[in-house]
């Protein structure tokens, strides 16, 4: 992970620079522009396949209840192949380190082994709302980089 002051983070890829985030034209984007970080969020779908999206739905499906082909047949319907965390990585690795949010708990483990079968721990975070899912990845692997997210309001 390159060390500096000020890191260039970019949201779900290239998030408004273009038309779908979380994919292959947002990651390839956000490398262009020159950010040092990708900032994505993983799911999980029915049979288990570990995906890239932010929203817990995609064109109306909800993730969790259909298989990663299904899914993708949706993503793809609106424009944009649905990435799963293991293509994503190998496709990306050494050229960017990743933040990745963890938007579900329970399956941190899986999430590790194919994490770690690309990157090392210093090319990566992982963070999430869900304090338990921190705790989780600590307890697995106490090398993680890891964060809370806290949402505070006044």
């Amino acid at each position: 992970m390159k060390k500096r002051e000020t890191l260039i983070v970019a949201h779900r890829g290239a998030k408004g620079l273009v038309k779908h985030e979380n994919s292959i034209e947002a990651f390839d984007k956000a490398i262009e522009v020159g950010s040092d970080i990708i900032e994505t969020d993983i799911r999980k779908t029915l049979d288990n396949v570990i995906i890239i999206n932010h929203d817990p739905t995609i064109n109306g499906l909800v993730i969790k209840d259909h298989t990663y082909e299904e899914m993708n047949q949706a993503s793809e319907s609106v424009g944009f192949h649905l990435l799963t965390l293991d293509e994503a990585l190998s496709m990306y690795k050494g050229k960017i380190t990743f933040d990745i949010e963890l938007k579900e708990v329970g399956y941190e483990q899986e999430i590790l082994d194919i994490i770690l079968k690309h990157l090392k721990v210093d090319e990566f975070f992982l963070r999430s709302f869900h304090d338990q899912a921190i705790l989780n990845v600590k307890n697995i692997n106490p090398n993680s980089n890891t964060y809370i997210i806290l949402l505070i309001f006044f």
